[in-house]
């Protein structure tokens, strides 16, 4: 069926006329759409489709009120599909819990639909100017994006820039201004084309779409000639193994279970280890059962059973006088501990539980009491390969927050143990999120994941190779080296999408006050 241009013009009138009910319905069912642009589907057709509709139900809002609500129910449906994976971690570890699985959808919804609500409002007050309008929105929703980094603990899962994770072209823009600046991108590109039916005349739309293809164009051709040129180098010396031995028995303790799983984490790591010139061993979050300390007895018996010319590097549960921490630990050929790691960034409900004074719960996870934040990123040495971050869990998915300020590591390495999930979306966008990290620090990235996905990641995103999820194996990588001049976002940070969103923000302001301004 042929859509003529008068007809595209007359489908916001259409959609704006839906009661105030419907439109809200609308709205959660387009956020719940959009939520198909994120790994593992990565529609980002999806994102487009969904935003120009809402965008358009936007325009039509008779009062912030109603905008604000129709941003609310968009985050909802957004926000409550795309995490609903998450309750993959009560099924699996607390089943006598599900009549809690409702709760967890409707919370996510709730929490991610409140920052897009703001964003809504911000853009409604400047629904007399359609470019207006759209640049407002687009800046207001990534600072909000921005916001819920670090409000309540933060938690930036399933950023707009990961809607392009298919896009290893467009995806090199990471480096100029990170997966914020991605997001601000994409929102006006879906603005721009959202605004096209308010526009009189056939010339107009030209010109919107050739405003909308040099965009686009400079976001692919960037990444085009940025790999093209990209220098890539693999260390002549250091190859690491990835031990990735799909253990799921973490989710509960069994010290006789436990002490099989250590058994079985040796073996596999020692097999044909002699062959392939592997120089670094590294294990994934809690891989180790039991403390590593010196001398204590896990110590001895990898010192015992592995080649002695090893270095080891583990996650591991540490105590101290202190308090109990999510560690990772760095163990020489020696048997000597040489650096360790404490998370800092713990998961609620999870790790600790916020307000234990008050709340009357529980963690989902193994024992009742909670872990004790570290004091964040830190350079850790390790032999013969360099200065490394060390990320556990989900500390990976905060934009330039995986490295200690004033430093620049040599590689990252991220722990996990993303068993908790299943074979849901999630482990696939925490993988896609280590990439972006990788992209925007101009460092390669050495991902071990209990359960998967494990794999090794180039400076440029490039996956060098993988474990995938579910599966039991090892990988002997050599290490890809630093881009040796590192990349704009990575030394400026979030100053520079910030500062975007800024800029955009102040030319709203400017449209909005332009007399004879002209309206579409």
């Amino acid at each position: 069926m042929k859509i003529s241009f008068k007809t595209l013009q007359n489908m916001p009138a259409i959609i704006g006329r839906l009661t105030k009910w419907r439109g809200m319905v609308l709205a959660a069912l387009l956020g719940a759409v959009a939520s198909f642009a994120m790994p593992p589907y990565s529609c980002l057709a999806m994102l487009f489709f969904a935003g120009i509709l809402f965008l358009w139900l936007l325009l039509a809002a008779k009062n912030k009120k109603q905008a604000t609500m129709l941003g609310f129910c968009f985050g909802f449906g957004f926000f409550a599909l795309g995490l609903a994976w998450v309750n993959n971690a009560i099924l699996l570890f607390a089943p006598h819990l599900s009549f809690l699985t409702p709760l967890v959808v409707i919370g996510f919804g709730i929490w991610g639909g409140s920052f897009i609500a703001v964003a809504a409002l911000i853009a409604f007050c400047f629904r007399n100017n359609k470019w207006a309008f759209i640049l407002s929105f687009a800046a207001a929703f990534m600072l909000m994006e921005w916001v819920r980094s670090w409000l309540w603990t933060g938690f930036p899962w399933n950023l707009t820039a990961l809607a392009w994770d298919k896009s290893d072209y467009v995806m090199q823009s990471l480096a100029l201004f990170g997966a914020y600046g991605l997001g601000l991108m994409t929102w006006i590109l879906i603005g721009v084309l959202a605004i096209i039916p308010f526009i009189k005349k056939k010339a107009d739309v030209i010109a919107v779409l050739v405003f909308f293809s040099v965009v686009v164009g400079g976001l692919y051709g960037y990444g085009f000639a940025r790999l093209l040129n990209a220098d890539k180098k693999f260390d002549d010396v250091i190859t690491v193994r990835l031990v990735q031995p799909n253990v799921k028995s973490q989710l509960t303790w069994d010290k006789k279970r436990a002490e099989k799983d250590f058994a079985d984490l040796i073996a596999l790591t020692k097999d044909g280890i002699d062959e392939n010139g592997v120089t670094h061993v590294i294990w994934g979050e809690t891989a180790v059962p039991f403390p590593l300390y010196d001398g204590s007895p896990a110590v001895e018996k990898i010192i015992k059973e592995l080649p002695f010319y090893l270095t080891i590097i583990s996650g591991t549960v540490r105590k101290d006088d202190k308090g109990v921490y999510n560690s990772a630990v760095v163990i020489n050929s020696q048997g000597k501990i040489v650096g360790t790691y404490d998370k800092s960034h713990l998961v609620p409900f999870g790790e600790y539980v916020p307000l234990r004074g008050i709340l009357p719960l529980e963690k989902f996870t193994a024992g009742m009491g909670d872990f004790t934040a570290g004091s964040g990123p830190s350079l850790i040495e390790i032999p013969y390969a360099g200065n490394i971050s060390m990320l556990i869990c989900y500390e990976v998915i905060f934009p330039a927050a995986v490295k200690k300020e004033g430093t620049r590591p040599d590689w990252l390495l991220n722990l996990t143990y993303d068993g908790w999930y299943g074979a849901s979306a999630g482990p696939y966008q925490h993988f896609a999120a280590a990439r972006m990290r990788a992209i925007e620090e101009g460092l390669p990235l050495v991902r071990v994941a209990s359960t998967g996905i494990s794999g090794v990641i180039d400076p440029y995103g490039e996956v060098v190779e993988s474990l995938p999820l579910d599966t039991r194996g090892v990988l002997d990588i050599r290490l890809p080296i630093a881009i040796e001049n590192g990349t704009l976002y990575g030394d400026f940070g979030n100053a520079i999408p910030l500062g975007l969103a800024l800029a955009v923000l102040l030319v709203s302001l400017l449209l909005c006050n332009v007399k004879r301004m002209r309206k579409y």
